[in-house]
């Protein structure tokens, strides 16, 4: 019986570089021109990935600085981000920079993400002028950490399962990771002497070893016959 494993996908960037196009023309399979855009939209679909099946989640979020503090509530369960930006705005790759990374960052640290250009069918048709080009995107990629920068395009249904599986490998990757240094902790915390043997044999204080009888033995000598206890040691303190 193969594995099920869910990945959960976080789709972020400026309005209208078309993170819903993206989502919508992958879990259906085919172009779709007429939508609307939504607060937080969420997609689901089963998928065949190496020997595992994948519950893959995706939450497309909306780019509108109206939702800012809303947005990041999603973050937390994410195990990958798609991080958008239209290859016909290089504002929206700056912002990649300057909003969307630190974004994340600030609600769940770091996390993978693979950047994504879209709309690369408006750039190759000629309705657009190209202002990104694919190895500035690829330097931008390398220079912020993404673990792979993929181009897209909705209209031709180009780069969309090299965006998706790339993200569903690093997801993997990561909870891979995160289980193991998790079972090495685990592993250190058994191996560690419970509290009672710290109290009973880490921290039992050290005492000399005192001579058999020594200080009954002291006294009861000294004591001469017929002599209470009490004036002896009234008449030993005076000594002293």
């Amino acid at each position: 019986m193969d594995t099920v494993k869910q990945v959960t996908v976080g789709v972020v960037g400026d309005s209208g570089v078309g993170k819903t196009l993206l989502c919508l023309s992958y879990t259906a399979n085919h172009v779709l021109k007429d939508y609307k855009p939504t607060v937080l939209n969420h997609h689901w679909t089963l998928l065949k990935h190496d020997d595992l099946i994948v519950d893959l989640q995706i939450w497309d979020n909306s780019g509108s600085g109206e939702y800012n503090s809303l947005r990041p509530l999603s973050y937390p369960n994410t195990d990958v981000f798609l991080v958008c930006f239209s290859l016909k705005c290089l504002r929206s790759l700056e912002n990649v920079r300057s909003t969307w990374l630190p974004e994340i960052e600030a609600a769940v640290g770091r996390r993978p993400f693979i950047l994504v250009g879209c709309k690369r069918d408006d750039c190759v048709s000629g309705r657009k002028t190209l202002d990104v080009l694919t190895d500035e995107g690829e330097e931008m990629a390398q220079e912020l950490g993404a673990v792979k920068y993929v181009e897209t395009s909705a209209i031709e249904q180009s780069g969309f399962t090299t965006c998706f599986h790339s993200a569903i490998k690093a997801a993997l990757d990561s909870q891979q990771t995160t289980n193991q240094s998790r079972g090495v902790l685990e592993s250190r915390i058994r191996s560690r002497p419970s509290t009672t043997e710290v109290t009973s044999q880490t921290l039992k204080p050290h005492r000399s070893p005192l001579p058999a009888r020594a200080t009954s033995s002291v006294i009861s000598s000294s004591l001469p016959p017929k002599v209470s206890l009490t004036k002896f040691l009234n008449s030993y303190s005076d000594w002293i």
